[in-house]
């Protein structure tokens, strides 16, 4: 078999409507391991909470984690790479999306976990970021700069803005015109809009990680679902939308697989290539 390395998003790609890992992938997963293919995911999940789905299976040993701001390797528990946020980003991100639209939540993703306001904390039954998570981490309630009120809890590589009545696209275009235009925002299945440092999504993360293992763009098969894996498909030599993906994503994306992701669609098609 031709040495390729298959990269996939996890929710709404990899996992069932239950946010988890079904016996047929993992299954399938192991037999494409043995069968010599490299199997990575890809996922706006920090690594926590990558982790807590992918802990069945032992065949996925690279997560591209937090759209593409963390590199974590399994096997040893390591963060190998990073892009973090910088203090005046994060300063000018806080106040310019709380004067262009009131009752945004706020959590901001750190090596320590995902740091939530009061607000964005209540949702702590309903998010596996949360709940992956010590439950102890709170942002200070205090009139200190946001940038300071983080400080102790090491570089920010993600920031996770929810609302009470606005989620995922409708809230992704409420949020851009308040975003700095350098900063990355994007949406997934998640409730919440993810904004990364610039530059930094999906698609860097997987060419620095195909970069550093040797692998060409031609050899990289992926498969995603939404907003946020977008980058990532159109920059693989084969991009495959999932059969119930995201409309803008099947509109770009012609190759698809034949069932969803609550029908183990990546492990259907996963089989086809053994």
């Amino acid at each position: 078999m031709a040495r390729r390395l298959i990269v996939f998003d996890l929710d709404g790609t990899l996992l069932g409507a239950d946010n988890r890992l079904s016996a047929h992938s993992i299954e399938v997963l192991s037999k494409a391991r043995h069968a010599g293919l490299t199997l990575v995911a890809a996922s706006g999940r920090g690594y926590r909470a990558a982790e807590m789905v992918l802990a069945p299976t032992n065949a996925v040993e690279h997560v591209i984690c937090s759209n593409g701001a963390l590199l974590y390797h399994r096997p040893t528990r390591t963060i190998s790479d990073r892009h973090p946020i910088g203090p005046a980003l994060i300063r000018d991100l806080y106040h310019r999306v709380n004067d262009g639209l009131a009752g945004v939540r706020w959590a901001w993703e750190t090596e320590k976990g995902v740091v939530p306001d009061d607000e964005f904390g209540a949702l702590r039954e309903e998010l596996d970021e949360l709940k992956a998570s010590p439950p102890d981490l709170r942002l200070p309630l205090d009139d200190r700069p946001i940038e300071q009120r983080l400080e102790g809890f090491g570089p920010i590589v993600r920031a996770l803005l929810a609302h009470c009545e606005l989620a995922r696209d409708q809230l992704l275009h409420r949020l851009k015109p308040c975003v700095p235009g350098e900063l990355s925002a994007s949406s997934s299945s998640a409730v919440f809009v993810e904004v990364t440092a610039p530059g930094v999504d999906k698609r860097t993360g997987l060419e620095a990680f195909c970069a550093s293992e040797g692998y060409h763009r031609d050899q990289v098969i992926a498969f995603g679902d939404h907003l946020n894996d977008l980058s990532m498909l159109l920059w693989a030599g084969r991009g495959i939308a999932m059969a119930d993906a995201h409309q803008e994503v099947l509109d770009q994306i012609p190759e698809r697989t034949e069932a969803g992701h609550d029908d183990d669609g990546v492990a259907r098609f996963i089989e086809t290539l053994l």
